[in-house]
């Protein structure tokens, strides 16, 4: 009966520690990326568009990876696009400061956000970030934003979790800026993945889908954002 009974306890302490350990594996992941926003508040007008090819002699095979979206001389605030994980935030030669946040999606998988032309001061750290949080700011130092005085963002979405391996295509850094032809297939178009997850997905219906789609075609045309959800 002893043995038993040592046996059961055992067995129960053993529940309770697996069951501990898993809530807490659990409860350490960010929440999930369940809407999104655009990282800018204001107008979002593109200065220069996602998958445009930007030659740099002799290098003709060279595309943009994301969308540029100017603030004129303003050193303006980021927020992160969606509920994840900040998992690279470092300094890179004439892409100044650069914040990467894994995003779990609620259909499964994870993307990565991608946030280029930071300054130093007032980055965010490694760590989960929640929609809307602040991630840091613009800079106005030619140096970062290459080459150029006006402040603006760089904001890139790439498939697939977060990983510092250098890209397999070429072995440079996988979250640049331009890329050849062969790599397009692993980034979004930054509004039309944000577009329609600017809304949480039960909040979809007839009704909002016009609307919607309507407010997609206003922010690739420059629209003001306004109070975005």
């Amino acid at each position: 009966m002893v043995c038993k009974r040592s046996i059961l306890c055992a067995v129960a302490c053993g529940l309770f520690i697996f069951t501990a350990l898993v809530f807490s594996v659990h409860s350490s992941h960010a929440a999930v990326a369940d809407s999104f926003r655009l990282p800018l508040d204001g107008t979002w007008k593109i200065s220069q568009q996602f998958g445009v090819q930007v030659p740099d002699p002799p290098v003709t095979d060279r595309y943009h990876l994301a969308e540029d979206v100017g603030r004129g001389f303003e050193e303006a605030p980021i927020f992160a696009t969606a509920n994840g994980t900040v998992k690279h935030a470092a300094s890179h030669t004439n892409y100044g400061y650069v914040v990467a946040i894994e995003h779990s999606l609620p259909e499964g998988g994870e993307v990565c956000s991608v946030y280029g032309h930071l300054r130093a001061s007032g980055l965010a750290g490694l760590g989960d970030v929640g929609k809307g949080q602040l991630i840091g700011y613009l800079s106005a130092d030619s140096s970062e934003t290459a080459g150029t005085t006006m402040p603006h963002l760089h904001f890139g979405i790439r498939s697939g979790a977060f990983s510092e391996n250098p890209d397999p295509v070429d072995g440079q850094f996988r979250y640049r800026g331009y890329g050849p032809s062969s790599v397009m297939g692993e980034w979004f178009d930054p509004i039309d993945f944000v577009g329609p997850r600017l809304m949480p997905k039960f909040a979809y219906g007839n009704r909002l889908m016009a609307n919607r789609d309507l407010n997609v075609r206003n922010l690739a045309a420059g629209a003001d954002i306004g109070d975005q959800l």
